[in-house]
């Protein structure tokens, strides 16, 4: 009689001799030489060549980062070494072509957070690192490589991890999130997985069998796809614009993104694995409390009219919030929330009242929808920090969650659990302390994988040597610089009102220290000087700037606006000479130049000036009529009137442009042309002084019975 098997003993059958089935294969493509797959290539991004990271060095000195006791080559060791190109991302790194025996090679990888900005290598995490694990574990030679790159975003991270493959690496610890909203794509191909495909993936592509199947079947599947293409190195969209106005809010783009992301982190452990070595992740961290978002933006459902209510509801609040009212400002801010909760800014406002009222617990929330809203998302969000919690669980990959760690440090010393300044000097760059603490956690892990085993010298005194000699390395010079760094980052994102006291603060650091002058210091405190009105400390600062570098044009330009504004011309004239000399196409120089000449009435040089800057930018209205009233002084009547013309053309809402050619026009017999003119800035600005006198006087010069002057006599 035949045994029935039951339904699971079926099910379990089966997968027993498919499991068999596979794993015989596996062995025979072993045995047949097939190697594993290559991580797979990014079908997202497509990045223009841009020269190696790493290259043979130029002479074979003892690396900068080496660890202090690691042994050395000596003799014919080649060293690679930064290449040059890349020093304006990267800190200059050295260590040998060829790992000696029993070294462990570490890579940092990530964007400015692991440079260590705004310092460097020194104060980096990496650099603790540097310093703590020959100390911790002595029994092998360590090598720590910075490889963080200023800006990075997840799949130029990728993209370096692919080069760092080929130099015997031991481990890879990774820590990026924070840049992925940085550079314009538009995901052309865009490749979407579900998490549940995509951990599957994988696990699968470790295998030969993969491999060989990808081969057979996916070339020319994977060769139909058209990813963007990036240049060599980061093109961030602040580098094109002043602040974060180009950012407009796109749910589909961001999701995008997020994908992408994910992809860049399974990608990364792919590499990893294939190069035999081990990978950390670490969770970023950002300052929740203290800064705002970079750019907040209504929801498309808002009516214009509820914006407009929205807008009366924060200023209401913030006076509110000056009176020493916060329950009155949280009402009114909660209001403003009911007509739209995506406006990041009332998340944050919120917050910011709840923690002044001392519910710390009900401000977190707030502050964290308020970096999720952040339309110019230079934080790593919410929905980020979830996703390589996941990913790093599927792949059973440790994770140091620096936002953990931060949280309950805050929880121990302030009794709240929203990071800010304490531990960060802008929005995501953490103090030196933040780094140790970082770098302690990265030992632990470490230590609980197994991959080390620390001796009695830790913690203690290991911490303390670290924290001796790294803390030695920061000197007025590096403290100075690390200001002047976050002045231009913050700068560079449209954060003006908190950049100009830190570039301020690192001119008076060099000052009092009796530092040589830094160029980007003093140009940026000049900048916060013009700002908030202190114009002769500006303009000393400008002339400073200018003597160390006769060629920077923006300090020309600011320098020659202030002296314009304070009556000095001549001065100012030379100074926006000299402006476009360096920049031909400056056109609001060109622009100046024309607005000097009018004032001294030399009118052919003002026609010559202004017609420079409108050819550079014929859709500057100020500039059209500036143009046109040159013309006008040197008799060119035609002329001018085409070009008042223009003016309004380009701005349909120019009341002075209207007014000016309602004049000429007047004054050349043609009252009907003038007296639209003058109505239609009578319509704009019923209270403008002397339009009602113009109508009059254009009526006036209006044949009677004519059509233009039955239309007028119903008018003011």
């Amino acid at each position: 009689m035949p045994v029935r098997l039951s339904y699971r003993r079926k099910i379990a059958f089966s997968l027993a001799t498919t499991t068999l089935f596979f794993l015989l294969v596996e062995a025979w493509l072993v045995l047949a030489g097939v190697q594993q797959q290559p991580a797979a290539a990014d079908p997202f991004v497509e990045l223009a060549p841009g020269g190696p990271l790493f290259v043979e060095a130029a002479d074979a000195q003892t690396p900068a980062n080496e660890s202090p006791g690691t042994a050395t080559a000596t003799g014919e060791q080649t060293y690679l070494e930064t290449a040059p190109p890349k020093l304006a991302f990267f800190n200059r790194q050295q260590f040998p072509a060829t790992k000696a025996d029993g070294t462990v090679r570490i890579f940092c990888l990530g964007g400015s957070t692991t440079f260590g900005r705004p310092y460097d290598d020194r104060t980096s995490f990496a650099g603790w690192l540097r310093e703590l694990l020959p100390q911790v574990s002595a029994d092998s030679p360590w090598e720590v490589i910075n490889a963080g790159g200023i800006s990075y975003a997840s799949y130029r991270v990728a993209a370096t991890m692919e080069e760092l493959c080929a130099y015997e690496p031991d481990l890879f610890i990774v820590y990026t999130g924070h840049n992925e909203f940085l550079e314009a794509r538009t995901y052309r191909s865009a490749v979407r997985r579900p998490a549940v495909v995509r951990g599957l993936t994988a696990l699968l592509s470790r295998t030969r069998t993969y491999a060989a199947a990808e081969a057979f079947l996916g070339r020319h599947a994977l060769s139909r796809k058209q990813p963007d293409r990036l240049a060599g190195e980061v093109d961030a969209i602040l580098d094109h614009a002043a602040g974060p106005d180009t950012y407009q809010r796109d749910d589909e783009h961001r999701d995008q993104i997020l994908e992408h992301f994910a992809f860049n982190l399974s990608r990364m452990i792919g590499l990893a694995h294939n190069a035999g070595a081990k990978i950390i992740f670490v969770q970023p961290a950002s300052n929740l409390k203290d800064f705002s978002p970079f750019k907040s933006q209504f929801g498309d459902h808002v009516r214009a009219v509820d914006r407009d209510r929205c807008t009366q509801l924060l200023s209401a609040a913030l006076t509110a919030q000056q009176q020493g009212q916060p329950a009155a400002a949280l009402d009114l801010l909660i209001q403003a929330r009911e007509i739209d909760d995506r406006l990041a800014t009332i998340h944050f406002r919120i917050g910011r009242v709840l923690w002044a009222q001392g519910d710390t617990a009900a401000a977190r929330p707030a502050f964290l929808r308020a970096v999720e809203e952040d339309v110019c998302a230079l934080r790593a969000t919410p929905d980020m920090q979830r996703m390589i919690e996941q990913i790093a669980d599927e792949a059973h990959v440790p994770l140091v969650d620096l936002d953990a760690l931060l949280r309950a440090d805050c929880r121990d010393r302030f009794q709240h659990d929203s990071p800010g300044s304490e531990y960060f000097l802008d929005h995501v760059h953490p103090r030196i302390e933040v780094h140790r603490l970082l770098a302690v956690a990265l030992v632990e892990t470490l230590r609980r994988e197994g991959w080390i085993t620390p001796g009695s010298s830790w913690p203690s005194p290991a911490l303390e040597l670290a924290t001796e000699r790294i803390e030695s390395t920061v000197d007025d010079e590096l403290q100075s610089r690390a200001l002047t760094n976050l002045a231009q980052v913050l700068s560079w994102a449209g954060k003006q009102d908190v950049a100009g006291p830190l570039a301020a603060a690192a001119v008076r650091l060099r000052s009092a220290h009796g530092l040589a002058d830094d160029v980007e210091s003093l140009f940026y405190a000049a900048v916060h000087f013009a700002t908030t009105g202190a114009n002769d400390q500006a303009i000393d600062l400008l002339k400073r700037v200018i003597a160390h570098d006769p060629q920077h044009s923006g300090a020309r330009w600011r320098l020659a606006t202030l002296l314009y504004d304070q009556g000095r011309i001549e001065e100012a004239e030379t100074h926006f000479r000299a402006a476009v000399q360096l920049d031909p196409s400056d056109a609001d120089s060109h622009h100046m130049l024309g607005v000097i000449a009018m004032r001294l009435e030399k009118f052919k040089e003002a026609v010559a000036s202004f017609r420079l800057a409108a050819r550079i930018d014929s859709t500057h209205a100020a500039t059209c009529i500036k143009l046109a009233a040159a013309l006008e002084a040197v008799g060119d009547v035609q002329e001018a009137v085409a070009w008042y013309r223009q003016a309004i053309q380009v701005d349909g809402q120019t009341v002075e442009a209207r007014r000016r050619l309602g004049k000429l026009l007047l004054r050349q017999g043609r009252g009907a042309e003038a007296l639209q003119q003058f109505q239609a800035a009578h319509d704009m600005d019923p209270q403008l002084p002397g339009i009602r006198a113009d109508l009059q006087q254009a009526r006036e010069a209006v044949p009677a019975g004519s059509k233009e002057s039955s239309a007028s006599s119903a008018g003011p």
